[in-house]
């Protein structure tokens, strides 16, 4: 009896650490031929995200205001530790700063819920006249949405949220296990 319950207790760290992960699935797109994802992987690595980068959510950009320069699309790479907003923020800063870009548009965003503890999004990359008065994109830079502050609220009430959704899992995981 004992090496049954053993046995399953195995079976359940075995399958929590194959769909484990430590960071985001990336995705690429639409990066110009100089620009090689290979390299763009590296700069993850090593880059800085020390440029000045404007973000805005689904924001209509008129082609003639910027330059499209790539997408990216972060997911949960299983069950991902490191994947707030903020970090999410981070990897996008540090691959406009590589890319040259200026504005990120996030396209989509998923925040964390039972079938994902991770923040997942969308964004293309541009690179904008922002100091023109004119420019839509310039209008932008009033957002606070992206800001420290209120990212750190967001963040904090999402890990509150995946602790449940962690505890839940484990209960209802031991629960399948006993079970079996």
């Amino acid at each position: 009896m004992k090496n049954n319950c053993l046995a399953k207790i195995l079976f359940l760290v075995l399958i929590t650490a194959t769909v484990s992960s430590c960071s985001y699935n990336i995705t690429r797109k639409n990066y110009s031929d100089d620009i090689s994802i290979q390299k763009a992987k590296e700069a993850q690595k090593s880059g800085s995200a020390d440029c000045d980068v404007t973000i805005r959510r689904e924001l209509d950009v008129a082609k003639d205001d910027v330059k499209f320069l790539g997408k990216m699309k972060l997911r949960e790479g299983g069950a991902t530790w490191d994947c707030t907003e903020a970090d999410a923020i981070n990897i996008l800063k540090k691959e406009a700063c590589f890319l040259g870009a200026n504005l990120i548009v996030i396209t989509h965003e998923s925040r964390p819920n039972v079938w994902s503890t991770c923040y997942s999004c969308d964004a293309s990359f541009y690179n904008s006249n922002l100091n023109n008065p004119i420019n839509p994109v310039a209008e932008s830079k009033k957002d606070e949405h992206f800001k420290s502050k209120e990212v750190s609220k967001r963040d904090k009430k999402d890990a509150d949220n995946r602790v449940a959704y962690w505890i839940g899992a484990i209960i209802g995981g031991l629960l399948i296990g006993f079970l079996l």
